[in-house]
């Protein structure tokens, strides 16, 4: 069942409803309002994929080096992981990480 959240449409004077897909557009938005984070070795990736949802899939469809995000022990070892264990563990520098990471954001505006 899709959940639906109220608003109130200033314009129009009226109350209307989003549903899950016009929300997803509204995040997709502010992410692209956003400034660009820089990434820092000592981020939680978890965190990183929680405030940006499709930059796992993202880094996953990129290179195969970045399969351990879809595995099972990624759950649990994600709550941990850093920025620098994802680039020592899939041997991209930081750097790198970065320009996928920026890449991906600048994806969003399209």
């Amino acid at each position: 069942m899709e959940e639906y959240i109220k608003s109130f449409d200033k314009e129009k004077g009226n109350e209307r409803e989003f549903n899950d897909k016009e929300l997803i557009t509204q995040e997709k938005i502010k992410t692209i309002n956003e400034k660009i984070i820089k990434l820092k070795p000592e981020m939680k990736i978890l965190d990183i994929f929680n405030q940006y949802p499709g930059l796992k899939d993202y880094m996953y469809d990129k290179s195969e080096k970045f399969k351990m995000l879809k595995s099972p022990i990624f759950k649990f070892i994600g709550k941990i992981a850093t920025v620098k264990m994802v680039s020592e563990k899939s041997g991209y520098s930081l750097d790198i990480l970065q320009k996928e990471f920026t890449k991906y954001i600048e994806s969003l505006k399209e």
